[in-house]
């Protein structure tokens, strides 16, 4: 443990930290090693490179929210996960997420429109 004047580093929390990133991100590549012995899913991983990355991201997310959810005991709230507020601007995120997103798409498929 080092102690500046207002700071408190504790190095085993740091490293049970590292612990828990890395299972959530070996459980992606873990996910997806599996999914290279399905014999229709290379040939499908060539057509779409996105695929991969969609899949392994999406796993390591819900296995970090699985930590989060086993961490807090269950009460979300303490680190931030709060629907239970009047003002989301959902509509907002939505129209701003589906305007990226097509920007996003736009930009990926420029060189083939232009050529």
């Amino acid at each position: 443990m080092i102690k500046t004047k207002d700071i408190e580093i504790k190095w085993h929390e740091i490293g049970k930290s590292c612990l828990w990133m890395c299972l959530a991100f070996g459980a992606g590549f873990f996910v997806l090693a599996l999914l290279k012995t399905i014999p229709g899913y290379m040939p499908l991983v060539e057509d779409s490179p996105w695929i991969p990355k969609v899949i392994g991201d999406s796993v390591a997310f819900a296995v970090a929210m699985l930590i989060i959810w086993k961490i807090s005991r269950g009460r979300l709230k303490d680190y931030g996960f709060n629907l239970a507020r009047k003002n989301l601007k959902i509509r907002l995120s939505l129209i701003l997420g589906i305007f990226l997103g097509l920007i996003g798409i736009i930009l990926d498929h420029l060189p083939d429109l232009v050529s």
